[in-house]
């Protein structure tokens, strides 16, 4: 609400975008008039597919903004783009799945929590059910600062939303859960979408892709 951005979206030809902060071995300083991060997903959000998105992401001069990391998730293929505050480079992510994750408290340290418990919680994300994928990102962790159900003094988590595209009903669904009242008044709490049938749309024969948190 401050900036006008979000960090996830999905549109009606089943592309997802996500938008994590990125805090790179070297620091960047910060820069108070930088825009917003939360616009990037905005300015691709009617791409059709994961290339398209992050070909336009290219065009858009990243230097503006602070590091970043920028997930592009089709039904055929998934890109990340990564913004260190020098380069950008991009990375084809396997289609399968995984986990990705941020912090600005003690990076390395709580990356390798939250991976752990991936690990332990879900294990392999061909097999993960929504149930197991719900439990881990509701997980508090026992330091509260490393958690995925993050909380420290001066930040917490404050929804979890889960995106789920699936080819048998040819819909999107974005499922928003507060975790903090205040930041959410109002916001609906489940949207649907109905795809748009050109190519870029998963194969039928294929199994609905899994949420995506």
């Amino acid at each position: 609400p401050h900036h006008q951005g979000t960090w996830i979206l999905v549109n009606e030809y089943a592309l997802t975008l996500c938008l994590l902060n990125h805090y790179p071995s070297i620091a960047m300083p910060y820069t108070p008039n930088a825009p917003s991060r939360g616009l990037l997903p905005l300015i691709c959000a009617d791409s059709r597919d994961a290339d398209e998105a992050i070909h336009r992401l290219l065009t858009i001069q990243p230097m503006s903004y602070m590091p970043f990391r920028f997930v592009a998730i089709s039904p055929t293929r998934t890109v990340k783009a990564t913004w260190d505050g020098r380069t950008v480079t991009t990375t084809s992510l396997p289609q399968s799945g995984g986990m990705l994750t941020s912090s600005s408290f003690r990076p390395d340290a709580v990356s390798q929590f939250r991976h752990a418990t991936f690990r332990d919680m879900v294990g392999r994300i061909e097999t993960a059910s929504v149930e197991m994928l719900n439990a881990f990102h509701h997980h508090p962790g026992t330091d509260r600062a490393f958690g995925i159900h993050m909380s420290r003094p001066e930040a917490c988590t404050h929804n979890i939303t889960r995106v789920t595209v699936s080819s048998r009903t040819r819909q999107a669904v974005m499922h928003f859960e507060p975790l903090v009242s205040a930041s959410s008044d109002r916001l609906p709490t489940e949207v649907e979408l109905s795809l748009k049938p050109p190519s870029k749309c998963h194969d039928t024969r294929n199994p609905p892709i899994q949420p995506t948190y």
